[in-house]
């Protein structure tokens, strides 16, 4: 059985030439910042899964830390440009009498 001991195999870990930003982690900030903003209780928990899911990533070999930051970046300001656009598009609309 080849790559015995390692979990290479088992995962199916490949190296890929491209890895920043994180989009594990980009998709996982992005949903837990969104959460955050509509409910404190449950985003605080989407947070930590976010964070867990990152710290993940550098464990199992895929990820630098810098593509981490890079992918928390990205995660957080897409969820807040989304978040507003949402609340513009939805606040302008009007309720049908």
């Amino acid at each position: 059985m080849p790559a015995v001991g390692t979990y290479a195999h088992f995962l199916k870990v490949r190296e890929y030439n491209t890895s920043f930003p994180s989009g594990h982690t980009s998709l996982a900030f992005a949903v837990a910042v969104v959460v955050f903003l509509k409910n404190k209780k449950w985003g605080k928990a989407a947070l930590i899964i976010a964070t867990l899911v990152s710290v993940g990533r550098i464990l199992m070999g895929v990820h630098w830390p810098m593509d981490i930051l890079g992918g928390l970046s990205v995660g957080i300001l897409c969820a807040l440009v989304a978040y507003e656009l949402a609340e513009k598009l939805l606040t302008k609309t009007a309720p049908i009498k």
